[in-house]
């Protein structure tokens, strides 16, 4: 029993250091502003994951504070096809787009099926 308790705390201890030690770089590399990717694949969703991302900038402080990305995948994606786009989502979308915030499509999603 002890053997396994000394492993435990082996593996425990070599974890902590490495976490630390990987939480201290990427604050270095980054000190000011945070990176945050949103995936949106639920249609019903939209309006949901819009709004957390506006309270997100507020949260932080703006967009000079964080960087978030928005990826749609699957249904989600109709919602924002020029064609049948809610004028809502499209207007606050546009916003996002001013404010820095990186759009992207799945590419599996936009290629079709044959």
């Amino acid at each position: 029993m002890q053997r396994r308790n000394l492993f435990q705390a082996a593996f425990a201890t070599l974890g902590a250091v490495f976490a630390t030690a990987t939480v201290s770089r990427a604050q270095a590399a980054t000190p000011d502003k945070s990176k945050v990717v949103y995936h949106l694949n639920d249609s019903d969703k939209v309006q949901f994951v819009i709004n957390n991302i506006e309270n997100h900038f507020e949260g932080m402080g703006g967009p000079d504070r964080v960087t978030i990305a928005l990826v749609v995948h699957g249904p989600a994606l109709r919602a924002f096809h020029a064609a049948s786009a809610n004028p809502d989502v499209k207007g606050r979308l546009a916003a996002f787009a001013k404010s820095g915030v990186e759009l992207a499509a799945c590419g599996n999603t936009i290629r079709p099926r044959r």
